[in-house]
């Protein structure tokens, strides 16, 4: 099943809760931000005929960008689809990087996504993925600030379905 979210920011909302809810606590985020629940809605076209974007929260990034910052950076960066994934560092110190260090498709799978574009399961990978850190408690910023910001980059790229990866 697909999920869609009539709209974007609330659909990043869910997601930012979801993934907060289980390392923090759901009370931390529920006392920061007003959340809104979200409800399902039919695609407005099929998979086969969408533009799909990544949002990534491992902070991968280019090796001569300015480093993100390892908690609370409210910044972001774009990675052309052809970069070459041996350009890019995972900025995002949690643990779990282990397996993203050794194969970068784990948290940004995007040479599958080239394949499965190859393939015709969808009609085109968006040209940037947008890569964030994952470590935020600044809620409110990330919802009223961040979160805007992302919907405009997807907006520009004429995005119709977002893959949502929290590292």
């Amino acid at each position: 099943m697909v999920r869609r979210y009539r709209n974007r920011e609330t659909s990043l909302a869910v997601h930012v809760r979801r993934f907060h809810d289980q390392a923090y606590g759901a009370q931390a985020l529920s006392a920061a931000a007003d959340l809104r629940s979200a409800w399902l809605s039919p695609l407005r076209k099929s998979i086969e005929e969408s533009t799909i974007g990544v949002l990534t929260s491992c902070g991968a990034q280019l090796t001569d960008d300015k480093p993100l910052a390892e908690t609370n950076d409210l910044s972001y960066r774009l990675l052309h689809r052809s970069v070459p994934l041996s350009a890019l560092k995972i900025s995002h110190m949690t643990p779990s990087r282990k397996w993203a260090l050794e194969d970068l498709n784990v948290a940004y799978p995007r040479d599958r996504l080239i394949e499965l574009e190859a393939q015709g399961v969808f009609k085109k990978l968006a040209p940037n993925a947008i890569s964030m850190v994952g470590s935020i408690t600044l809620y409110s910023e990330l919802l009223n600030e961040m979160a805007p910001r992302i919907k405009e980059e997807f907006d520009q790229q004429e995005v119709d379905l977002a893959l949502v990866l929290p590292f």
